[in-house]
């Protein structure tokens, strides 16, 4: 968008003999090509570091948390960095994998300030309809990013689209292989 302005005010403005075309398209190819592996390189230089990435709040219980927080450590490049835990099965002050676990779901809001935190997950596997129904209400009032993970492991995640029907949530899987016409 940046060099299409560009473009369109040196013609807009006919300075067209002050700036060079060739000069022009050559900076956009860089540009093209020089963003994405900046990008890449700096996230591959800091995603070790403990200040990188968007605090996480990880709703749920057992062992659905524990592979959660080891998976999100083995890919530190996903940007998202575990700091609180909710889950009543454990006493205030218990660390899980490292990291605090905050005993129930009203006291969230406070662990969020105190961590920063704009980003949720729920491991639904032990979670009550009550539970689920309230952490969910959290994305109205003080969590904007809430994922859900819905503990079908084993699923293949290939092809699948969240969609709604009658205010239910879904999971379609589709085998593109198997549909007539353009796929």
């Amino acid at each position: 968008a940046v060099f299409l302005a560009l473009a369109a005010l040196i013609l807009l403005f006919r300075v067209v003999d002050v700036y060079s075309r060739l000069v022009f398209l050559m900076a956009w190819l860089l540009a093209l090509v020089g963003v994405p592996i900046a990008r890449a390189a700096v996230r591959s230089l800091f995603a070790h570091k403990s200040w990188w990435g968007y605090p996480l709040m990880i709703f749920g219980a057992g062992s659905m948390v524990r592979d959660l927080i080891r998976s999100l450590r083995e890919q530190p490049r996903l940007g998202l960095r575990t700091v609180a835990i909710v889950d009543r099965g454990y006493p205030p002050g218990t660390m899980i994998e490292g990291v605090p676990v905050v005993r129930r779901v009203e006291d969230a809001p406070m662990a969020r300030r105190g961590f920063a935190i704009s980003r949720g997950v729920v491991a639904t596997r032990g979670i009550s309809r009550e539970d689920l129904s309230e952490i969910l209400n959290l994305r109205d009032t003080c969590l904007p990013h809430l994922l859900i993970a819905p503990g079908l492991e084993g699923v293949s995640s290939l092809d699948t689209e969240a969609t709604d029907i009658g205010r239910l949530l879904m999971l379609e899987t589709r085998n593109r292989l198997l549909m007539p016409g353009p796929r």
